[in-house]
C-alpha cells in the first residue's frame, strides 16, 4: 500500500486551513507516482511568493473531483505567478480554460512543459501564445498601443475571476521554450 507525501503531513494541520508560507523556495517539484498521492492537498497548505519555477507530474490515474483548479489558487494565493519564469504540468486534471487562466498571469514565463494535452488543446493553446498576424498594408497605429494597453489594465483588474483573465491576445510574452506532449 503506497503512502502519499500529504499522507505523512498531519491530518490536523491539514484540516485547520492555515498556510505555510516557503519565503525563500524558488523552486518547487510535485510527483504522485501513486492514485493514492493528493498534491492537491499539498498545493493546499503552502504558499511560496518568491517561486520562480513550479512543476507538477502525475504519473497514474489520478482520481479528479471536477474541475482541478489547485495550481491556480496556489499561484493566485502565493503572488507568485508574475515572477514564475519556468512552469510544468503533466499528467495533471487541469481543464484547458484553466490553463489559459494560469499563463495570463504568467507574464515573465520563460519555459513551458505541458503533458497530456489532446490535439484540440494543443491548438487552443497554440493560437494563444502566438502573436496574432497584422494584414498587410495595414500600419501600427499609436491608437492601438493605447486600446491595447487599456485592455491589458481592465485585465489585470479583473484578476481575481480566472476564467476573464484571458483574452485572445498573445499571452507569456518571454517564452523562450515550449515543450507539449498529447495524451
Amino acid at each position: 500500500d503506497a503512502m502519499s507525501v500529504a499522507d505523512s503531513i498531519p491530518e490536523s494541520h491539514l484540516a485547520d486551513n492555515s498556510t505555510r508560507k516557503l519565503l525563500q523556495l524558488r523552486h518547487l517539484d510535485l510527483t504522485a507516482f501513486s492514485s493514492v498521492s493528493d498534491i492537491e492537498a499539498i498545493l493546499k497548505v503552502i504558499e511560496a511568493p518568491g517561486l520562480r519555477c513550479l512543476k507538477v507530474s502525475i504519473h497514474s490515474a489520478v482520481r479528479s473531483r471536477g474541475r482541478w483548479v489547485s495550481i491556480i489558487e496556489f499561484l493566485m494565493r502565493s503572488g507568485s505567478a508574475q515572477r514564475l519564469l519556468e512552469f510544468e504540468a503533466s499528467g495533471t486534471p487541469i481543464h484547458t480554460e484553466d490553463i489559459r487562466g494560469c499563463l495570463c498571469m504568467m507574464d515573465n514565463l520563460r519555459v513551458l512543459k505541458l503533458g497530456g494535452l489532446n490535439l484540440t488543446e494543443v491548438d487552443t493553446l497554440l493560437r494563444f501564445l502566438t502573436v496574432p498576424r497584422r494584414p498587410a498594408g495595414r500600419s501600427h497605429g499609436h491608437g492601438q498601443d493605447k486600446e491595447r494597453q487599456r485592455r491589458r489594465r481592465e485585465s489585470s483588474s479583473r484578476r481575481s475571476d480566472v476564467t476573464s483573465l484571458w483574452e485572445p491576445a498573445h499571452l507569456c510574452p518571454k517564452l523562450e521554450s515550449l515543450d507539449l506532449t498529447d495524451s
